[in-house]
Order: C-alpha cells, then structure tokens, then sequence
C-alpha cells in the first residue's frame, strides 16, 4: 500500500508541491521501477522469513525442488510481467498497466498454490476481478491497487485464525 501511495504522488499533478518534488520529472518512470523494485524485494523477503520461521517449526528443509522451481516461475512471470508493463508504457498504454498487473498477480498466485488452499484461489480470483475492474475503470489504479493490499490484509487475518 505504502508502493501505491508513493507511486501515486509520482504521478500526480501536484507532483511538485509534494514531499517528492526533489525527483526530476524526466525521471518519474525509473522512480517508479525503482519503487516496484523495493516492493518486490520486501515482499519477497517478507516471504523467506516467514517460511524460515514456519520450516524451522516443522522440521523440513527450505530449499527444496518446490520452492527452487517456485522461485524460477516467479521471477520469469515478474520479469515477463515488467517487460510487458515497460512496452505498455511506451506505447502509452499506461492506463493498462496497473489492470495487467493485478490480472497477472491473480494467475500468479493460482500458479504457485501447491497447498491447493480455496482460500488462496479466492484470493486470486478477487485480484483478477479488481484488475477486470481496473481495466474498465482506468482512472481509478490507485483504488485497485489499494483494494488489493486490502484483500492481502483480509486473506492474512482469515487465513491466521
């Protein structure tokens, strides 16, 4: 969510009255690659910390053929996933960079659910639905991608209990 916030402030009209103006405008794209760079990571480690902690409870090795062949399918999709968003971009399609996102983040997720949880699949599926809604509604990515850090907060409270 704080991604979406920044990004928003990037490109905003009042972008050079806010707390970023220091950034030159020419370069508000590579800020932005920059922010969903330190989102991913984060993300990311966030991950690896939390499964450190979960295979430390049970007893299992980390990295297994599951998790290497999970780490190779997310990073071909996000590099695939940026490729497409950056070709979006320069044919001034930027309005459908967020509702392909969010559409690939729902695929994503299905992809990578081993544990075969519904929970997880209906989570996918209200990602893939705001991306369709995102993609009828332009102008309203920032609600989407603020819907989808909400949904990441719902699915973690109902998934802990």
């Amino acid at each position: 969510m704080i991604g979406a916030v920044i990004t928003k402030t990037l490109v905003s009209d009042d972008f050079e009255s806010s707390w970023l103006s220091f950034i030159p405008r020419e370069n508000v794209k590579y800020s932005i690659a920059a922010v969903l760079i330190l989102v991913l990571f984060t993300s990311l480690l966030t991950l690896f910390l939390k499964a450190k902690e979960n295979v430390n409870e049970l007893g299992f090795i980390l990295w297994n053929e599951t998790t290497k062949k999970s780490v190779w399918q997310i990073v071909i999709l996000f590099l695939f996933g940026f490729i497409v968003a950056n070709k979006l971009y320069n044919l001034n399609y930027e309005d459908m960079v967020t509702p392909m996102f969010l559409f690939g983040y729902g695929i994503l997720v299905s992809l990578l659910n081993y544990t075969k949880y519904k929970s997880l699949y209906l989570f996918a599926l209200i990602c893939s639905l705001i991306g369709v809604v995102a993609f009828f509604f332009p102008a309203y990515w920032f609600v989407a991608l603020m819907l989808l850090g909400l949904n990441h907060i719902i699915h973690g409270i109902i998934h802990r209990s």
